[in-house]
């Protein structure tokens, strides 16, 4: 499984299936701060969400390729959806929404640096 740090931004993933032990591995060393949700995707990228720049980041050979900062201050989880179209659900805090995001256009976006406001842009 996968683990979030704060504030230093790190994921780590961690190996528990041995009885009585496991280890951790840098999976991640992420710009962004605090790593509140993780979610893995079948092809081994990994999304990140972060608290308290709001920044969704997609994380392939643990560089980033894509990241936007989203009009929040929290991500507070990640539901993906792995069919045919996948996509992901971001819910987040301050303020509360729920945002539905194309994985297929996202990871095509580039890094993002400002906080995106405008719902064109958005989109």
């Amino acid at each position: 499984f996968f683990v979030g740090t704060g504030p230093e931004g790190k994921i780590f993933r961690v190996d528990a299936t041995a009885p009585g032990a496991f280890t951790a591995e840098l999976a991640a060393d992420l710009e962004a701060t605090h790593v509140f949700a993780v979610a893995a995707m079948r092809d081994g990228a990994l999304l990140a969400g972060t608290s308290p720049q709001g920044t969704l980041s997609l994380i392939r050979a643990g560089a980033v390729v894509a990241a936007v900062n989203l009009p929040v201050d929290s991500i507070l989880d990640l539901s993906l959806y792995q069919g045919p179209e996948p996509f992901v659900l971001v819910a987040t805090g301050n303020p509360g929404r729920i945002y539905r995001v194309d994985l297929a256009a996202f990871a095509t976006a580039g890094i993002g640096t400002e906080k995106i406001t405008d719902a064109a842009e958005l989109a």
